[in-house]
């Protein structure tokens, strides 16, 4: 697995676990991180592709932003 797809993977697991689909306020708040992640992710691909045309550079950014995650934030998305 490269790092881009484990920098989403990670990333994703941060803001949604699972799809939930029942109507209560705990899910409400699940779904509100679901379209902040979608939302995010989006931001993060156009960012990368506007600025990046070199496959050995985009390379490098998701190996970076990948060790940050791994390394500073936890199972449930805080910081150390």
């Amino acid at each position: 697995m490269s790092y881009k797809q484990k920098f989403y993977s990670d990333l994703k697991y941060q803001f949604i676990d699972e799809d939930i689909q029942r109507d209560a306020g705990f899910v409400n708040l699940m779904q509100i991180k679901k379209q902040y992640y979608d939302n995010g992710k989006a931001d993060i691909r156009q960012t990368i592709v506007r600025n990046v045309s070199d496959p050995d550079e985009e390379k490098e950014i998701f190996e970076k932003l990948y060790t940050f995650f791994d390394s500073y934030l936890t199972e449930i998305g805080t910081s150390f």
